[in-house]
């Protein structure tokens, strides 16, 4: 999908999708478009929350009831982000996943990655967790590719 860097397009719009963006230094979630003149962006073709109200076009996927590795990425009302990832010992369906970010009371959510893409590290400046669904020389041997973008900045708990 479309990747922004910088301000410049990196990669073509996909369609449909939602996107993960940081406007001003301050990022966000979009179930439609990044806002113009986003200095970064990240489309995922996975909507899971529109305005409050899950895809259930979505859910009712074949591929969605198959439990692997998930990632969500989603904005409550009040604009805080949240980021909702799977650990080497989860796996779960996008039902599952998204139930779990609705708890959260998010307003747009996305679905960044799942099985064997699902690659993070998450810190605070005081602690780090990461996790690799498939460690990268193993991913070399496999042919699958690195992810083509990571979502860098200060997080607080």
């Amino acid at each position: 999908g479309e990747l922004i860097v910088e301000g410049k397009r990196i990669s073509s719009r996909a369609r449909g999708g939602g996107y993960f963006f940081v406007k001003g230094g301050v990022p966000g979630v979009s179930a439609y478009a990044p806002p113009r003149g986003a200095e970064y962006s990240s489309q995922s073709i996975l909507v899971a929350i529109n305005d409050g109200k899950v895809n259930s076009a979505l859910t009712r996927r074949a591929h969605a009831k198959e439990s692997t590795y998930r990632s969500l990425v989603g904005v409550d009302r009040a604009g805080s982000v949240y980021i909702f990832a799977t650990g080497r010992k989860c796996i779960v369906t996008i039902s599952e996943m998204i139930s779990y970010g609705q708890r959260f009371k998010l307003r747009e959510a996305i679905l960044p990655d799942a099985a064997s893409s699902v690659d993070y590290k998450l810190s605070d400046g005081e602690s780090e967790v990461s996790m690799k669904a498939i460690p990268g020389p193993l991913k070399q041997v496999m042919r699958i590719e690195e992810p083509k973008s990571y979502i860098l900045g200060q997080l607080r708990r």
